[in-house]
């Protein structure tokens, strides 16, 4: 009687023996299922968290490395923090990188209005606090009258690139936005309310000045007016008229330096705030930052920000529940061996006296460890089978409720540190303006069983089969058939 057969007939009297065997490798591979679909579906949310974001990079001065560096030593202060400017040439360089589509270069400044009137806040009664909020605006504003502050100039090379175009924020009424070819120019962009209040319409010309010399006058060119959604905080103390959205003017981003100084006398034009770099995929931020520091610029100055912190926060729960997860399947698969081990050796020493008879008849030892591989490996398959039915709804009850306690722990975290930053005077209203998305933690994933899931608990579970009879195999090379059988005569 072949090997085989003799694997089919035992699996058959033998049943409860089997039954158990089946329901062991039945539990086995359902966690490392579970563990292995939850995985892949984080790293899948993980992918759609990226994109939802977006594809841009914002290179800016590091604010948070300066004030790190510049800290009084054991008093926990500041010392005065020296801006390093980033300039043009400087951001061109990571413009020829492979993964960047387009890029957008910004500035921002103030100005007064000459020949137009600003649109100003609803009047409000004046007492000691709002005039000494006005002279802490002065104060911010570089010493700067508070009422001269009329419009923000909000520097661009492509207007169309703009967060507030692409999110719809703001849109276009009339002429055109800005491009490329308005640099250099002294072509501008305002808003529609600003020009119902004086008359405007796009070919006018009118003049801005300089908050600090009102003598520092420039002529601009209206080639566009455009549409804000954005609404004042009427409960905001601010009081100048660019803090309203309608006074925000848009214009190339060489033209903020003429209205700071003398451009004959600084080359301030040939410096930006910040550069936003529009990647072809999201997924190729890591790439080319990368690639980016590579480049000769001072990375001890600068940074480069892609959402980061709120990509962190949408993907720190799963990322939690992703780690857990891992090692469910580690746990699993060396628990599974040490259990099929023990579950072997039991059973083996019970067959003791059927594999001495074998042997004594002349049977290889090698097809007596065959037999038992063959009877785990049908069983393991039927388990398989069985799990098919039973992991994809076990895997998605495990995944949720894991994600749902990292994100109420996450939420407990998030509100203990807002509230105590709120305590310390700070509003907690953190957004990265480069792409203004509401970075909640991802409370949900979508768990499915894959052809690579099954690939991968295929190989474990075989892994599984062959270290549980390592210990075993040893038994049966060792076995005497004259000692068994003269043992139990």
């Amino acid at each position: 009687m072949n090997f085989i057969k003799r694997a089919l007939l035992s699996m058959k009297v033998r049943y409860f023996r089997s039954i158990l065997i089946l329901m062991t490798f039945i539990v086995i591979l359902n966690l490392i299922l579970s563990g292995l679909a939850i995985q892949h579906a984080t790293e899948d949310s993980a992918v759609s968290a990226r994109k939802k974001l977006g594809a841009d990079v914002t290179l800016e001065f590091d604010m948070q490395s300066a004030m790190k560096s510049t800290s009084t030593e054991g008093k926990g202060g500041f010392g005065r923090i020296e801006r390093t400017p980033l300039l043009v040439k400087d951001a061109e360089k990571l413009t020829k990188l492979n993964t960047v589509k387009s890029y957008n270069f910004e500035t921002s400044t103030f100005a007064s209005a000459s020949s137009f009137t600003e649109i100003r806040q609803a009047d409000v009664e004046s007492d000691s606090n709002t005039s000494d909020a006005n002279k802490g605006q002065g104060r911010m504003m570089g010493g700067a009258d508070p009422e001269a502050i009329d419009v923000t100039l909000s520097g661009v090379r492509e207007l169309n690139l703009l967060v507030d175009f692409t999110s719809e924020t703001s849109k276009l009424t009339d002429g055109r936005l800005l491009t490329v070819d308005d640099v250099n120019t002294n072509n501008v962009v305002i808003e529609k309310n600003l020009a119902i209040e004086n008359n405007l319409e796009v070919g006018d010309t009118i003049e801005i000045a300089s908050i600090d010399d009102a003598d520092n006058k420039l002529s601009i060119k209206i080639v566009g007016i455009y549409e804000t959604s954005t609404i004042l905080d009427e409960n905001m103390p601010i009081r100048f008229g660019a803090a309203n959205p309608y006074n925000k003017i848009y214009v190339p981003y060489t033209l903020t330096a003429l209205v700071i100084t003398n451009e004959e006398e600084t080359d301030a034009s040939n410096i930006i705030n910040k550069a936003v770099y529009t990647l072809d995929d999201p997924l190729n931020i890591d790439k080319f930052k990368e690639e980016a520091k590579k480049l000769d610029i001072d990375w001890t100055k600068f940074k480069l920000d892609a959402n980061d912190t709120a990509f962190e926060t949408m993907v720190g729960p799963i990322n939690q529940v992703a780690n857990f997860s891992n090692k469910t399947v580690v746990i699993v698969t060396v628990a599974g061996a040490l259990i099929m081990s023990l579950l072997l050796f039991l059973i083996i020493r019970e067959r003791t006296q059927e594999f001495g008879i074998l042997l004594s008849l002349g049977e290889k030892r090698y097809k007596i460890i065959s037999q038992i591989l063959i009877e785990l490996v049908l069983l393991f398959v039927i388990a398989l089978g069985i799990s098919t039915l039973t992991s994809q709804k076990m895997a998605q009850t495990i995944g949720n409720q894991l994600l749902v306690n990292e994100v109420q722990n996450s939420s407990v975290e998030e509100n203990g540190f807002i509230g105590g930053m709120r305590g310390m005077g700070f509003g907690g209203q953190g957004r990265n303006q480069v792409n203004p998305i509401e970075a909640d933690p991802i409370d949900a994933i979508n768990v499915s069983i894959s052809q690579e899931e099954w690939k991968q608990v295929s190989g474990i579970g075989l892994l599984i089969i062959l270290i549980s009879t390592i210990m075993p195999a040893t038994l049966i090379v060792r076995f005497n058939p004259r000692k068994i059988l003269t043992r139990n005569v």
